[in-house]
């Protein structure tokens, strides 16, 4: 039986070392051990503060931040017991992007259907989870009143859905879809089915638009509505047909983009399997991101004249880094490898490098005047080492402790 108590014990086991960088804390055991029992005391006590958080508005969105040890903790606790108690497990993207071109690469007909759902957690009903949670009396009574003072905190108890940024928020989605998904993958002519998060992808060898109109009902009846102008209905032949089924123009050697890449299909291309060949590259509107990144960095640097900081935001986005995420000293390898290991063409990457080289020798336009004059032949000469193909190919890994990234990320916030 899973123990569901905020023991002092029990917190340790999800204290983080980026804990340590992030709050006031000693890196003290008997220090640490007192910190955890005096929190574990005072959820006994019901003294935690759960008015603790922070927000920034970001791209028409509210995003939450914890700024508190005790209630970041005791969340953390409370999320873990969810997951546990509902078996819940956040699908992994790298996998999935796998099975998806294990399945495309299939010579036979079919359509690929991808949606995404509008607002996602601000259109999840609070008040529905919280109602399911109290009625299935899985969770304690402690967790239960944990939840139920976060969600009625100065924060967000006007709020009809779930606050962005909490991970218990993504959580209590998956639980809230989980019908959802079980209903899609049921369905008549349905090959292949994922989701992450809001991002849905439907291989059928059905017709692709009732598919949609019958994940539609369904997301209505949840109060959940599609983002037409994020949904894609792809249509692909049979490999080896000199057309196929697009109802305008074919668009099959456009392709598509999910999670982050960008899968298409060149129909001149085959394999020794007769398999339908599948290009996979860095999704066009993450190269776009990338690209605003580089020259915010050098604006930045234009200001600043921070070298060390224009080394190290170069260092991120071209290369790879790692952060310590858990007690035992686990690493979370992040990068332009580790976000898109599954890449199949680097042309995406080399027009990257190309980019970066332009901007390192502009000289001419608003953005040369600005950049140009901070910028001598010597740091020119030096920031040519850094190609996105290379932190690729090599893996190249630079070491970037948790304060640094939150300085490098500190030009980005407003994206």
């Amino acid at each position: 039986m899973l123990d569901q108590s905020y023991s002092e014990n029990n917190l340790r086991r999800l204290l983080h070392p980026a804990d340590f960088v992030r709050y006031p804390l000693t890196n003290d055991d008997a220090w640490i051990k007192a910190k955890l029992l005096s929190t574990s005391n005072k959820v006994s006590a019901e003294t935690i503060n759960y008015n603790t958080f922070d927000f920034i508005s970001k791209r028409k969105f509210d995003f939450y931040k914890c700024n508190d040890f005790d209630t970041d903790i005791v969340l953390r606790k409370l999320d873990n017991n969810i997951k546990r108690l509902y078996k819940i497990k956040q699908t992994d993207r790298t996998e999935i992007v796998k099975q998806v071109k294990t399945v495309l690469s299939d010579a036979t007909p079919i359509n690929i259907v991808r949606l995404d759902i509008k607002s996602f957690y601000e259109n999840i009903s609070k008040n529905k989870v919280l109602k399911k949670i109290n009625n299935d009396y899985l969770l304690s009574s402690e967790s239960k009143f944990i939840l139920d003072k976060i969600f009625n905190n100065k924060f967000f108890k006007d709020k009809d859905g779930l606050p962005r940024g909490i991970g218990v928020s993504a959580t209590l989605s998956e639980m809230y879809l989980r019908n959802i998904d079980k209903y899609i993958k049921r369905s008549s002519g349905v090959i292949y089915y994922a989701r992450y998060v809001d991002d849905i992808l439907i291989v059928s060898c059905n017709d692709g638009q009732k598919l949609i109109e019958e994940v539609e009902k369904k997301l209505t009846e949840l109060g959940l509505e599609l983002n037409t102008k994020k949904c894609d209905n792809l249509q692909l032949p049979a490999k080896g047909k000199a057309l196929c089924n697009c109802v305008s123009s074919c668009v099959c050697n456009e392709g598509f983009e999910y999670l982050g890449y960008k899968f298409s299909f060149p129909l001149t291309k085959r394999n020794k399997q007769n398999k339908r060949f599948v290009s996979i590259t860095v999704a066009n509107s993450k190269i776009s991101k990338i690209k605003t990144r580089l020259v915010n960095s050098f604006l930045d640097y234009s200001l600043t004249k921070n070298i060390c900081l224009l080394d190290m935001r170069l260092k991120y986005l071209s290369g790879n880094y790692f952060i310590p995420l858990t007690k035992s000293g686990e690493n979370l390898k992040g990068g332009i490898f580790y976000h898109y290991p599954l890449i199949t063409d680097d042309n995406c990457l080399k027009d990257l490098t190309k980019f970066l080289r332009k901007l390192i020798f502009s000289r001419h336009g608003n953005l040369g005047a600005k950049i140009s004059p901070s910028l001598t032949h010597h740091l020119r000469k030096y920031l040519l080492r850094y190609t996105f193909e290379g932190g690729f190919k090599k893996r190249i890994i630079h070491k970037l402790t948790p304060r640094e990234i939150g300085e490098i990320k500190e030009c980005w916030r407003y994206e």
